[in-house]
């Protein structure tokens, strides 16, 4: 029998499962003359989607008043079953549980308070009971807290069990995670000695060796020294293991200077190496200062046609497998796009010096003039300075002296936005770091982000392969997805089944799609897609890089709470990316001002001089983004006045 689950209010199941709880109600229901365990279970389950604003479509009005006081006859029936379950058939009805209601089946128990019918001793063989799921246990509140000897003891006699601790607390989990509640006596001396144990065991995993490496010290987890030591060391042994064994993926790039070739820039895939070539003459066509820094936007395509940096992880580039990649909610996602597009950064800064320096100059020097004499000229600021370091200065003095530029830029600008004027007086004042994320915009509405139900559902149907309307083995190799499809291709209602039928129905209902006179399928917005499909593919949009036909649509998106805007210098995934490479926030992170300003750095004069190179790219990056907010001002302020 196929039950009716309700798994979360965001899981696109639902169109389905109504049409089955529409079915239930009248024809199954009424023909059930006695309810066994997983049959008030489904009940529950049906009740759990009309508490989260689910109704079936074929439902009207007097029907729906009349079938939701059926709802809470089911509650009603519900809890007298359970009320008639004795402390010996609680434990026992748990072994003919279906797998799917195993929690619903807890949390009832937890709900009703009928836990306290269980003895100790027979709460101690249920702890045993292969069907029991301990995490599922740990979700139900005050289950634990009557138990909370027994569940510690049973954490401390299994060690595997530090596992739920690290996922739950250390793990970046990218979905909403269940709330759950461990027993209080489960001190951190406690945790940590599981931590040891765990560590002494001959199978634990390396993906959890690692959480314990790259833990972050809490109130939930502090570990020694000597247990992070004890960690790094096993990690390591473990990884080395896999590196003997196991499969090593390589990416390779090269990038040329050419006067050969008649394009600009070529880029070609040759015996799996990525080339990408430049025609030096072409790229160097224009030698003032503003066109030599440009060359970051196009042709290097490392700013993106919004003015977003291009070589920040995206979502949906994310593949498959690096889902499944256990990671630390303390780290960084370093990402197989990230590392691609970190080399392309890499070859394109090393090119960029090249180019500078035959020309005669210094990036210092072009970066300098760029913020001292051009924002201040074309954007009437009072006024930027920037000052870095000179030719003839080894590679730790550049560092320590570009370092606290990143500082003091980022703090001009705020005085700038605060109060129209950078006043140095004021600046000097203030002794507190900046964080990336409180870098105000100019713009009011400057970035709008992805958000709710509505649009999780439109991407998961319309921009994702794994769509059920996208057919992937006929159309996958031409297209991409099914919005992809439908700009091309005429689709006809008829070609899907009735499970296809249903998502297509509901989306026709909400006037994201309709049928012509042939019944084929037609999207009734493409505006609203488009953008939906650039959310979905960038997880941002710069709302003033877009037309007025585009805006419109953005503020009614906005306004419908499928997106929500920020005013901020910096993208989310920017923030991000410059705290990975200067600050401390991520366990991973490379910490570059932090351990520069500190004295903390390495001795290497190679790795200073690649520190300093990194440097001296984001100081580009971020110049030029202030530039694009400067330049965002001013359209958005002509618009006004228009």
């Amino acid at each position: 029998m196929n039950r009716i689950i309700f798994f979360s209010k965001e899981d696109g199941a639902f169109v389905t499962f109504l049409k089955n709880i529409d079915n239930y109600i009248k024809n199954i229901y009424p023909n059930v003359e006695s309810f066994l365990i997983n049959d008030i279970l489904e009940l529950d389950h049906i009740c759990k989607y009309f508490e989260n604003g689910f109704r079936p479509n074929e439902w009207i009005a007097e029907d729906d008043e009349k079938n939701l006081l059926l709802v809470k006859s089911f509650k009603k029936s519900i809890r007298i079953f359970f009320d008639t379950l004795t402390s010996t058939s609680l434990i026992s009805s748990l072994s003919d549980v279906e797998h799917h209601y195993t929690q619903s089946y807890l949390l009832l128990i937890n709900n009703f308070g009928l836990y306290k019918k269980i003895e100790s001793n027979e709460f101690k063989l249920l702890l045993q009971n292969k069907k029991l799921r301990i995490r599922e246990l740990l979700a139900c509140k005050n289950f634990v807290a009557f138990f909370e000897n027994e569940i510690r003891q049973h954490f401390i006699s299994n060690n595997k069990l530090v596992e739920i601790l690290l996922d739950y607390y250390e793990k970046n989990n990218d979905n909403n995670v269940k709330e759950l509640f461990f027993p209080k006596s489960l001190t951190l001396k406690d945790r940590e000695y599981l931590v040891n144990e765990y560590l002494d065991n001959p199978s634990a995993n390396l993906n959890y060796v690692r959480l314990i490496v790259k833990n972050k010290d809490s109130e939930f987890l502090y570990f020694s020294d000597k247990t992070r030591l004890k960690a790094k060391k096993l990690a390591e042994k473990l990884n080395n293991d896999i590196l003997k064994n196991g499969y090593i993926h390589t990416i390779r790039k090269s990038i040329h200077l050419t006067e050969d070739q008649d394009e600009i820039k070529k880029v070609k895939l040759e015996n799996d190496t990525q080339i990408i070539s430049y025609n030096r003459n072409k790229l160097t066509k224009n030698k003032d200062y503003l066109s030599l820094i440009n060359l970051f936007k196009s042709p290097f395509d490392l700013i993106d046609f919004q003015g977003c940096i291009d070589l920040v992880p995206r979502q949906c580039a994310i593949g498959p497998l690096e889902t499944i990649f256990m990671r630390s909610k303390n780290e960084y996602h370093i990402t197989n796009e990230f590392r691609s597009k970190s080399y392309n950064g890499y070859m394109h800064m090393e090119i960029f010096k090249i180019i500078i320096e035959d020309l005669g100059l210094r990036v210092e020097d072009l970066i300098e003039k760029f913020v001292n004499v051009y924002l201040n000229s074309e954007f009437s600021v009072n006024e930027f300075n920037i000052f870095l370091p000179s030719k003839n200065t080894n590679y730790l003095e550049k560092v320590r002296a570009i370092a606290p530029e990143f500082e003091s830029l980022f703090k001009q600008y705020k005085l700038f936005v605060e109060n129209n004027i950078i006043d140095q007086e004021l600046m000097q004042i203030s002794t507190k770091t900046t964080k990336f994320n409180n870098i105000p915009s100019l713009l009011e509405k400057k970035y709008l982000y992805p958000i709710g139900e509505e649009y999780n559902k439109i991407v998961s149907i319309f921009f994702k392969n794994t769509s059920p309307l996208f057919n992937y083995s006929k159309y996958g190799e031409k297209y991409s997805n099914f919005y992809h499809l439908l700009l091309f291709e005429k689709v006809s209602y008829h070609e899907h089944n009735e499970y296809e039928r249903k998502y297509l129905d509901h989306f026709i209902n909400e006037n994201y799609i309709q049928l012509d006179h042939n019944n084929n399928i037609e999207i009734v917005n493409p505006y609203l897609l488009s953008m939906i499909g650039h959310l979905h593919k960038f997880d941002v949009i710069s709302y003033w890089h877009f037309p007025l036909r585009y805006r419109v649509i953005l503020d009614a998106m906005e306004e419908n709470k499928m997106v929500e805007s920020s005013s901020s210098l910096l993208t989310k995934a920017e923030q991000s990316y410059f705290d990975y490479y200067l600050n401390n926030r991520f366990s991973n992170g490379q910490w570059l001002r932090n351990k520069y300003v500190h004295a903390t750095n390495t001795t290497n004069e190679k790795i200073q001089e690649s520190d300093y190179k990194i440097l001296l790219k984001l100081l580009i990056f971020l110049v030029l983004k202030i530039e694009d907010d400067l330049s965002l001002s001013k359209i958005s302020n002509q618009f006004k006045e228009d």
